[in-house]
């Protein structure tokens, strides 16, 4: 999870499964199924949902 948050941050556009599962195989990371396993969501909801989590930290603090 952690892999695919540093990913998320030093890349604009989300990963879909195939980008992710080469990125991952390369790199000895989970694949985008196992990932959606342990988190309970499908692969691409969880990449939207973290990306607007990083999104959200990224936001200067008065502009809730």
């Amino acid at each position: 999870m952690s892999a695919l948050i540093v990913y998320l941050k030093n890349n604009k556009e989300n990963p879909n499964e195939n980008t992710w599962n080469h990125y991952a195989v390369e790199n000895d990371y989970l694949s985008s199924k196992s990932i959606g396993y342990l988190s309970k969501i499908n692969f691409n909801a969880l990449c939207r949902k973290l990306r607007k989590q990083i999104n959200h930290e990224k936001r200067p603090k008065g502009n809730n």
